[in-house]
């Protein structure tokens, strides 16, 4: 958060984390007793909880445009990136088309998705009014060792899962001939978007282990204001 923060803006941070976390707890605590009472069978996990999933990460759009007026100190390209993965899951995968909806990604990321977003909202809405205690600090920057690659195969096995159904049925797709002879194949972007989580997830893993190393560290740095801490 920037060094000079008004009530205001104090206040609209404090709202959002609050409102973000008690989204996605709602989201993920369903989640879980739906795989409860059903003794494990995900496959109806995105029809229980998704309409929760696709408003509360639309609304993270919003973190972008924090970070690019300096409301909060976080990298904007690294947010950019990482709500850009999501709501290309939730948007380019799970909603055009249904039978990704049922395949063991979609538990993956349900699951990784929910408990980082609870642990990260809690962090930054407590962080607002120095009201963050310690063991928020230590699950924000310790969860993420589990959850990123659970969450990051989910999502590439969710992507993978649609590119049958993707060629099929030309989703989204231009395909020759056509008036302007240029064609454009939905599923080759797609099978780039696979391949580019594996530049773009050592640096975003690496990132967070360096903030880890930071921010665990047995005498770590004191922000001014206290409220400088908080990274993406």
């Amino acid at each position: 958060m920037a060094k000079s923060q008004s009530a205001g803006a104090k206040f609209y941070l404090f709202a959002y984390n609050l409102v973000q976390f008690l989204g996605w707890g709602y989201a993920w605590v369903t989640f879980l007793k739906h795989l409860a009472d059903t003794n494990g069978d995900y496959r109806k996990s995105w029809s229980t909880v998704g309409n929760a999933i696709i408003f509360f990460q639309t609304l993270q759009a919003l973190e972008i445009a924090h970070c690019a007026i300096g409301l909060v100190p976080s990298s904007v390209i690294i947010t950019a990136v990482q709500i850009a993965s999501r709501l290309t899951v939730v948007y380019g995968i799970l909603l055009p088309v249904p039978e990704t909806r049922t395949n063991i990604g979609v538990p993956l990321l349900l699951f990784a998705w929910g408990l980082a977003e609870l642990t990260r909202y809690a962090y930054y809405a407590t962080n607002v009014y120095d009201m963050l205690p310690h063991f928020i600090v230590w699950a924000r920057y310790s969860f993420f060792i589990v959850l990123y690659p659970i969450g990051v195969t989910g999502e590439v096995l969710t992507i993978y899962s649609s590119l049958k159904h993707v060629r099929d049925r030309q989703i989204w797709s231009w395909p020759m001939p056509n008036h302007i002879n240029f064609a454009a194949h939905y599923d080759y972007l797609l099978i780039c978007i696979i391949f580019s989580y594996i530049p773009f997830f050592p640096q975003l893993y690496g990132y967070m282990l360096k903030q880890r190393k930071k921010f665990l560290s047995p005498s770590p740095p004191v922000a001014s204001a206290g409220l400088s801490k908080k990274i993406k």
